[in-house]
């Protein structure tokens, strides 16, 4: 989803960037942050898409669906 478009339905559910941010426990900049695609954060993404009654696959697809930003396996592969 575009930025825009979560924030158009954040306030159609009557909730706003604040109140997840202290459900989360994180900075309301953190959070404006992660919906304007300037950070991640998976639990912030997570409740951002709750709080709009949206899958967070649906709603942060380049994130959850693109492909992987960095390679996170310490694990060593030797043929």
């Amino acid at each position: 989803m575009h930025p825009e478009d979560i924030k158009m339905n954040l306030r159609l559910m009557g909730t706003t960037q604040s109140h997840i941010a202290s459900q989360v426990g994180v900075s309301r900049m953190l959070v404006s942050l992660v919906i304007n695609r300037k950070s991640t954060s998976d639990k912030v993404m997570r409740a951002v898409a709750d709080a709009i009654g949206r899958d967070h696959r649906a709603v942060f697809p380049d994130y959850y669906l693109g492909p992987a930003k960095r390679k996170t396996s310490k694990v060593h592969n030797f043929h």
